[in-house]
Order: C-alpha cells, then structure tokens, then sequence
C-alpha cells in the first residue's frame, strides 16, 4: 500500500543574505511549539512526496535531520499519515 503524505504549511524565520540565499533559523509549529534549526544545507530544487516540485533544505533539528520545504512562496513540512495527524498536537507527534 502506498503512503500517504500531506503538505503541513509552517511559519519560518529565515535569514535573506545579501546574495538573495534564504537560510531558515527557527520552525514554529501552528501549536506554538518551535525549533531552531542548527544547520541548513543549501536547497535543492526537487520533486516532492506530495506531489509538485519545490526547494528543499535539509535541516537539523537537535539530533535528528528533517527536510523543510518552500515552494510556491510558502514555507511547509510533508507528514506521512491520515491527515488529522498532521493537525493534531496530542498525538505527541513531532512533524519536524
């Protein structure tokens, strides 16, 4: 059977450089919890899970690595799973 993903739109607080270069610095989830993003590789213009194409940095978030993406001019995070997951901060869920 094959996954199912969702597009969870998120807010970003990014650092535009002089080059025009956006580096994203802290995730902030529509629950209110948020983290920083202690490293970003550079983007990658790339096909996404749920379908279209946008850039995608490879971010890390403490120990783990998480893909952030920005298509579109919007900045989201794909969830694997029903989409009531995606919205739901009991379940405890960490969609970074």
């Amino acid at each position: 059977m094959e996954k199912e993903w969702h597009r969870v739109p998120v807010d970003v607080v990014a650092l535009m450089r002089i080059s025009g270069d956006l580096k994203p610095l802290r995730i902030l989830w529509a629950d209110g919890r948020s983290y920083d993003v202690l490293q970003a590789g550079m983007p990658e213009h790339t096909r996404c899970r749920t379908g279209g194409y946008a850039d995608r940095y490879e971010v890390r978030l403490g120990r783990s690595k998480r893909d952030l993406w920005r298509g579109d001019g919007v900045w989201f995070v794909e969830v694997e799973g029903p989409e009531e997951r995606a919205y739901d901060p009991r379940s405890g869920f960490i969609p970074c």
